[in-house]
């Protein structure tokens, strides 16, 4: 083991070029078996929020707020929402840099000014007691900027 490398399988005396594609090797295949063991945490992790978090039951509708860097994790919250029985699932993409430009450079008076449209939907939202996941936001971008 050599800086946390695993180099066994160097024969001495060969050169570091050897002991360096053995390491690459092995780790390569480490860092894809981390991947498909991340992929399974994921996917675990929106059937988790989906079965229990926002407790989704048959029929209902589901609202899904999220930056658009986390689509492969909403694609599988949206798998894991119709797998429950899901009626109809909304993604709301979103980005937080937008946002900020609004309340940087919009007039003061039309910074809380709100769609009659944006309105209507969420009254509907409420009225037929849509279950909503909100924020899914990259850790990389959170907070920053904002």
């Amino acid at each position: 083991m050599i800086n946390g490398l695993d180099i066994r399988g160097a024969r001495t005396g060969c050169g570091r070029g050897h002991a360096a594609i053995v390491a690459t090797r092995r780790s390569f295949s480490d860092k894809i078996a981390s991947m498909s063991d991340l992929a399974e945490l994921q996917r675990r992790y929106a059937e988790l929020t989906v079965r229990f978090g926002i407790n989704l039951q048959p029929e209902q509708c589901v609202i899904i707020s999220a930056e658009i860097i986390a689509r492969d994790f909403v694609t599988l919250l949206v798998d894991e929402c119709y797998r429950a029985g899901a009626k109809f699932v909304q993604v709301q993409w979103g980005e937080p840099k937008t946002g900020r430009s609004r309340m940087l450079h919009a007039q003061e008076a039309h910074v809380d000014y709100l769609p009659e449209y944006e309105v209507t939907r969420f009254e509907q939202y409420a009225k037929e007691r849509w279950a909503r996941i909100m924020q899914i936001v990259s850790s990389d971008d959170a907070g920053s900027d904002l």
